[in-house]
C-alpha cells in the first residue's frame, strides 16, 4: 500500500513538464499579434502629437503702419522703431507691416515715426485678435520767419509797416523795420505769402518758401509816385453795338415744344417789342447803363420776358460797365450780378436766332472772370488763378467762334483778343 502524501502538496521543483500550459521545449517568444498592436499604438500617439501641435500652433497677424504728413500725402521712407528699436522704412507708399503672433495680443507696444527734416512721432498700441492700421503723422519743425522793410531808395529800415500773412495781419514791423512772425504760424518748407502795406508806399507782395528753421525775407518798399492815374483800359463795347451792326438782327422764338419753362408764354411766338425794351435799348445806347440795367432787371423778373436770352445779356453788359471806375476799380457784387444774367443768357441762347449770340455770351463771361481776377490780384492768389482760368476759357471760346465766322474786323473781336493777351500775361 503506498504511503501517503501530508497535505496532498507536491514539491514544485518535482512538477511534470507542461504544468502551466507550455508544452515541453516550447520558450516565451512575442507574437505577430503583439508587434501589430505595438506599432498601431505608436502611430496613434504621432498622430495626436500632430494634432496637438497644429492646435497649438501660433497664428501671425499683421498690424499696418501707416505714416503721413499733415496734408494726409504718404511719408515713403520714414524709419519706423517698435518699442525704441529699428526695424525696417515704410514703403513707397508709407506703409510698414509689422507681424506678430497671436500670443502676442493683449500686449502694448510704442511705435515710432522718424524722418529727417521731420519731428519724430509715437504711438502706442495694444496688440489685438484681428488686424488694425495704425496712422502717424509727420510734421516739420516750426520755423522762425523775420521781415525785414526797407526803403528802396536809401536802403534804410522801414517802422511801421504793416505786415498780413495771407489775408491776416500780423503786426508792424519795430524800429528797426524788423517782424518776426509769431513761432507757431510757418513750418520748414512751408510757402507763406506776405504782403506789406504802409501809407506812401507801394504795396510788395511775395509767396515766400522757407527753407531754413530761421529764415528771413527782404521786401524793399517803393514811394508811391503822387501822379494822377490814367484808365487803365479802353471801355468794353457793347454786346448790342456788336450784334446790329456786324451781325444780323437778333430775332427771339417761343421754348421748343415739350421743354419745361415756367412761363406764360404765347404758344407761337415770344413777344419781340414793347415799350420798355425799346426804353431800356434807349438808355443802353445813350451810355446810360445804370438806367438801362434797371429797367432789364424788371424785365427779366416779369414771367412774359424771362425767356428773352437778349435782354439777359443786354443786363449783363450794363452791369459790366457799371462794375469798374474809371481807373479799373472793381465791384466784386456788380460782378456777380453780371455772371448771373450771363448765366441766364447762356440758358436761354437756344431760343435766340443769332449764331454769333453764344460767342459774345462766352466774350462777355470771359471779361467779368477777368475784372475778377484783377480785383483779387492783391488779395489771394488761388482766387485770382481760378478766376484767371476761366476768363481765358471764355474768351478763347468766343474768339475761336468769331474767327471761325471771319468776324475778325471789327473792334468787340479786337478788344477780346487783348483783354485776352492781357490776361494770360498775369
Amino acid at each position: 500500500m503506498l504511503a501517503r502524501r501530508e497535505n496532498n502538496k507536491i514539491p514544485i521543483g518535482n512538477l511534470p513538464p507542461g504544468s502551466f500550459g507550455l508544452r515541453s521545449g516550447q520558450t516565451g517568444k512575442v507574437t505577430f499579434f503583439t508587434i501589430v498592436m505595438i506599432i498601431v499604438v505608436l502611430i496613434t500617439i504621432i498622430v495626436l502629437a500632430m494634432l496637438i501641435s497644429e492646435v497649438m500652433k501660433k497664428e501671425q497677424i499683421t498690424l499696418n503702419v501707416r505714416v503721413i504728413d499733415s496734408t494726409k500725402n504718404p511719408v515713403p521712407g520714414a524709419g519706423i522703431l517698435i518699442n525704441g528699436e529699428y526695424k525696417a522704412d515704410a514703403d513707397s507708399n508709407g506703409i510698414f507691416r509689422y507681424v506678430y503672433t497671436t500670443d502676442h495680443q493683449g500686449e502694448t507696444i510704442s511705435i515710432t515715426a522718424r524722418m529727417a527734416n521731420y519731428i519724430d512721432t509715437e504711438t502706442s498700441i495694444t496688440l489685438t485678435a484681428t488686424p488694425e492700421t495704425a496712422a502717424l503723422i509727420l510734421l516739420r519743425p516750426l520755423a522762425e520767419l523775420t521781415i525785414a522793410a526797407i526803403d528802396s531808395v536809401s536802403g534804410g529800415p522801414l517802422s511801421g509797416v504793416e505786415v498780413f500773412l495771407g489775408d491776416e495781419k500780423i503786426a508792424e514791423t519795430d524800429s528797426g523795420g524788423l517782424l518776426t512772425l509769431p513761432p507757431d504760424r510757418i513750418r520748414l518748407f512751408d510757402y507763406a505769402f506776405i504782403k506789406l502795406k504802409k501809407k506812401n508806399y507801394d504795396t510788395a507782395l511775395r509767396d515766400i518758401y522757407v527753407s531754413s528753421l530761421d529764415y528771413s525775407e527782404t521786401f524793399a518798399l517803393a514811394r508811391t509816385k503822387q501822379v494822377a492815374r490814367a484808365p487803365r483800359r479802353k471801355p468794353s463795347p457793347t454786346a448790342v453795338t456788336f450784334i446790329q451792326e456786324v451781325a444780323k438782327p437778333l430775332e427771339v422764338t417761343a421754348p421748343p415744344p415739350g421743354e419745361q419753362v415756367d412761363l406764360r408764354l404765347d404758344t407761337t411766338a415770344v413777344p419781340t417789342t414793347s415799350i420798355e425794351e425799346d426804353s431800356a435799348f434807349y438808355y443802353m445806347n445813350s451810355a446810360n447803363y445804370r438806367r438801362a440795367l434797371d429797367m432789364y432787371s424788371d424785365l427779366t423778373s416779369s414771367r412774359q420776358w424771362t425767356a428773352r436770352g437778349d435782354f439777359w445779356l443786354y443786363g449783363a453788359d450794363c452791369a459790366l460797365h457799371l462794375a469798374s471806375d474809371a481807373f479799373g476799380s472793381f465791384n466784386e457784387g456788380t460782378l456777380d450780378s453780371a455772371l448771373k444774367f450771363l448765366e441766364n443768357a447762356e440758358r436761354y441762347q437756344n431760343l435766340v436766332q443769332g449764331d454769333l449770340f453764344p460767342a459774345v455770351v462766352q466774350i462777355k463771361k470771359g471779361e467779368a472772370f477777368a475784372y475778377k481776377s484783377e480785383l483779387y490780384a492783391n488779395k489771394n492768389l488761388a482766387r485770382l488763378e481760378e478766376f484767371r482760368r476761366k476768363a481765358l476759357f471764355y474768351l478763347n471760346s468766343g474768339i475761336r467762334q468769331l474767327r471761325n465766322k471771319k468776324l475778325i474786323d471789327n473792334e468787340f473781336f479786337q478788344f477780346a483778343v487783348r483783354m485776352r493777351d492781357e490776361v494770360a500775361a498775369y
